[in-house]
């Protein structure tokens, strides 16, 4: 069992005996382990004064430091493991909740096909988090927009394609009768768009990408939103507006895949609102073989649905 696990036991318990039982060894020799890491270290990791036992200021920062050591031990298996077995091993992707429900299924059921034994692994957040994961080495790429200003490290950016933002109302919404009635995402000019500006709106928290620019363009527009609801997820503000419970706005992307016919969709006829979609990875370590075969699948598919949408 490796020391690291001696010290984590320690520090969850906060009592020598009770790690010394969950470890399964003598309570003696994990008190004799203890010592000779503080004295290796030279400093006190642990509070003796108080009970239980509480980490000492050097205690946090070597506990950071040791779950670090073990993610990048975690990290080394795997990426040894998958240079053994190319076409299987595992992929681990961040993305956002949205993508994760409405796109991953149907890319995965294609990527599946061709490579049955890659494991993926997915995790869900914000772009914040996705950049964190990143930073931490805790997915391998992340899905994610240009510009946005969350990471502070170096990355490779690997374009997928153009996503933008569209105005979404239901076909339940009166006002729609004054506007011609067409498939898919039409345009309606800025003077049309503020048919609704005394509509409640669905907006998307502060700390999301879009919110910044849909309110710039809001306020260039000369409307200013009642904000019935805030919500971070797509799904849930186009549920609200499915049910003509507001108007909002969401991505060609979602409205190309989901094709939902109680929902019309526009782009507003001013500068476009719209964010290159890439796979972002740290430059200090290039993808697998793995992920990149998982890359190249989505960057496909990305061309086959959208059309191949690209920077404009």
């Amino acid at each position: 069992m490796d020391n690291y696990d001696y010290f984590l036991a320690i520090a969850e318990t906060g009592n020598i005996s009770r790690a010394a039982e969950k470890l399964y060894v003598s309570q003696p020799s994990l008190s004799k382990y203890l010592r000779r890491l503080e004295n290796e270290l030279g400093i006190e990791l642990f509070d003796r004064s108080s009970y239980p036992l509480k980490l000492t200021e050097a205690g946090e920062l070597y506990r950071s430091y040791v779950r670090e050591e073990i993610l990048r031990g975690k990290n080394l298996r795997r990426s040894f493991a998958n240079l053994k077995a190319p076409d299987r091993g595992e992929v681990r992707v961040g993305l956002t909740p949205w993508r994760s429900a409405s796109l991953l299924p149907e890319i995965l059921s294609v990527f599946w096909r061709a490579w049955p034994n890659i494991r993926v692994s997915l995790e869900e957040g914000p772009h914040q988090h996705l950049a964190s994961l990143i930073e931490h080495d805790r997915v391998d790429f992340a899905l994610t927009h240009l510009p946005n200003q969350y990471q502070g490290f170096t990355c490779t950016h690997e374009f997928l394609m153009t996503d933008a933002a569209v105005f979404a109302v239901s076909r339940s919404n009166p006002i729609l009768a004054a506007l011609p009635d067409e498939k898919g995402i039409s345009h309606i000019s800025e003077e049309q768009f503020t048919l609704f500006q005394n509509e409640p709106f669905v907006m998307f928290q502060e700390s999301q990408n879009i919110y910044e620019m849909l309110y710039s363009f809001l306020e260039n527009a000369g409307v200013l939103p009642g904000v019935r609801l805030v919500t971070p997820n797509i799904h849930t503000a186009m549920n609200f507006v499915r049910q003509n419970q507001g108007v909002g706005f969401a991505t060609t992307s979602y409205a190309e895949a989901c094709r939902d016919e109680n929902l019309r969709f526009f782009f507003v006829d001013s500068e476009p609102m719209k964010w290159d979609v890439v796979a972002t990875y740290k430059k200090s370590r290039p993808l697998s073989s793995q992920a990149r075969l998982l890359v190249d699948c989505i960057r496909a598919y990305c061309l086959e649905k959208f059309g191949g949408r690209a920077r404009a």
